[in-house]
């Protein structure tokens, strides 16, 4: 097997396919390998990633500049994962809208850190617009994946 076609990220309870006690998080840690699936797609906003208008890949990996806007830090790596079910959070599980994916099918945010953003949920700090669905689903989000430290 050659190493550099497989991509190793940090998850964590994102995708349980093997698991192990670690103590580089001092918490369960999940490590997933899987091939590449490189698309050379990039969004420049969440709203343009749910309005992709061609079909995902098994595990295809886009980039996306931002959550509102390019550059104001919302943006991220996402991968295709096509069997999951998981709750659109406006964060890390993003659902996409142009097909039929109530089902299956969401793209998931590529978590190599044991760091959230609030931006990632769509947070602007603008003291003009309400945060507070994005403050709310970051904190479910923390909630269910036991981070220790939240970035403002």
């Amino acid at each position: 097997m050659h190493l550099a076609c497989y991509h190793v990220n940090v998850y964590t309870f994102i995708e349980l396919l093997s698991s192990f006690a670690s103590p580089f998080f001092g918490r369960k840690t999940v490590i997933i390998v899987k091939p590449l699936n490189f698309s050379n797609m990039q969004f420049n906003t969440i709203a343009e990633l749910r309005s992709n208008k061609r079909r995902p890949y098994r595990n295809e990996l886009v980039f996306v500049l931002g959550y509102w806007v390019p550059g104001d830090s919302g943006g991220g790596e996402f991968f295709w994962n096509a069997a999951s079910t998981a709750a659109d959070d406006g964060g890390v599980t993003i659902q996409d809208k142009q097909y039929d994916c109530e089902n299956t099918g969401r793209w998931i945010r590529v978590i190599t850190t044991d760091k959230v953003s609030v931006r990632w949920f769509g947070a602007k700090g603008d003291n003009v617009t309400s945060d507070t669905l994005a403050f709310n689903n970051c904190a479910a989000y923390i909630k269910r994946a036991s981070f220790r430290r939240v970035m403002f």
